[in-house]
């Protein structure tokens, strides 16, 4: 799944269309810890696709908007030793080879 998809109805329902069933989900609460605030930001700006959109709208202010997620990190969970919450959401599905025809035309 795409980072940042994370509607579990829209997800399940997309899974179900497309010819899945038996469709389960779990939801994995983590927490994840870094050294600095910088780290954190760098990781959120530099390594997901939020980046890409970044880069078309705005690629003058990267730099700058790293600088404001690490004020942003700092200030909510502290500047070193940072911990913040995560999860992962897991589906597993067995495919029937059937698509639901009727959800996925138009108008149906």
């Amino acid at each position: 799944m795409p980072y940042g998809f994370y509607e579990i109805d829209v997800i399940k329902n997309l899974l179900f269309e497309a010819g899945f069933a038996d469709i389960e989900i779990s939801v994995l609460p983590r927490v994840t810890a870094t050294d600095e605030a910088r780290d954190m930001a760098l990781g959120y700006v530099m390594g997901t696709p939020i980046r890409l959109q970044i880069e078309q709208c705005a690629p003058d202010y990267l730099s700058a908007i790293v600088d404001a997620v690490e004020h942003a990190v700092g200030q909510k969970f502290g500047y070193k030793s940072v911990k913040a919450k995560i999860q992962a959401i897991v589906f597993t599905a067995s495919y029937s080879g059937q698509r639901d025809e009727a959800k996925s035309q138009p108008n149906a």
